[in-house]
């Protein structure tokens, strides 16, 4: 269905390309997206979300080893013929018990894997999507203000990841670094104001 779309787009606008009436342009989304200034603190924000479910997930692991510890000393002091029957019974429940609250324990600390990674890859897309958002928006502006009719990606691949989407095109028509530039232009003030 793609495909067709786009088929059906160039067709429609081949016309208009061959009378040399069409302004297009070039941009590199991929170098936009990965030297944008915002693209380094919202890093930072993932990374500081991340360290936060790693102190916590440390803190369930160091958990989980107390009872492993305390499940091994119960063990073995159920095994100690030097004592009486009834403090190894005692010490076989202790094991038991430890036992038990570690496999929840170990289950605990899986959920919160799971869980903590599917939270920080929808923070990740989040974040992404609102930066591409903001370029996408910026490339809009910028398109109304130059008068171009069509700004095209040259960083993307075909459906089948082998060919480029743009096999070709005029190096001077790729305006990535006077984009790069508008976008990164509030950078200082951003810097200023965060210090």
């Amino acid at each position: 269905m793609k495909k067709l779309v786009l088929a059906l787009t160039l067709l429609s606008i081949l016309p208009i390309m061959a009378e040399g009436s069409m302004n297009i342009v070039f941009v590199d989304m991929n170098e936009l997206f990965n030297n944008y200034y915002k693209k380094g603190s919202s890093e930072d924000k993932i990374k500081e979300q991340e360290a936060i479910f790693k102190d916590y997930h440390a803190s369930l692991f160091e958990q989980a080893k107390e009872l492993q510890s305390k499940g091994k000393k119960c063990r073995e002091l159920s095994q100690n013929i030097a004592l009486s029957n009834v403090e190894r019974e005692k010490n076989k429940k202790e094991f038991e018990e430890a036992s038990a609250r570690l496999s929840a324990k170990t289950r605990e600390i899986k959920d919160y894997e799971k869980e903590t990674q599917e939270k920080l890859a929808k923070l990740y897309m989040e974040t992404r999507n609102e930066l591409v958002e903001e370029i996408s928006g910026k490339l809009k502006e910028i398109a109304k203000e130059e008068s171009y009719d069509l700004i095209l990606d040259v960083s993307g691949v075909s459906y089948n990841n082998k060919i480029r989407n743009v096999v070709y095109y005029d190096k001077t028509k790729d305006i990535t670094e006077k984009v790069l530039e508008i976008l990164n232009k509030d950078a200082e003030k951003s810097e200023e104001k965060n210090d």
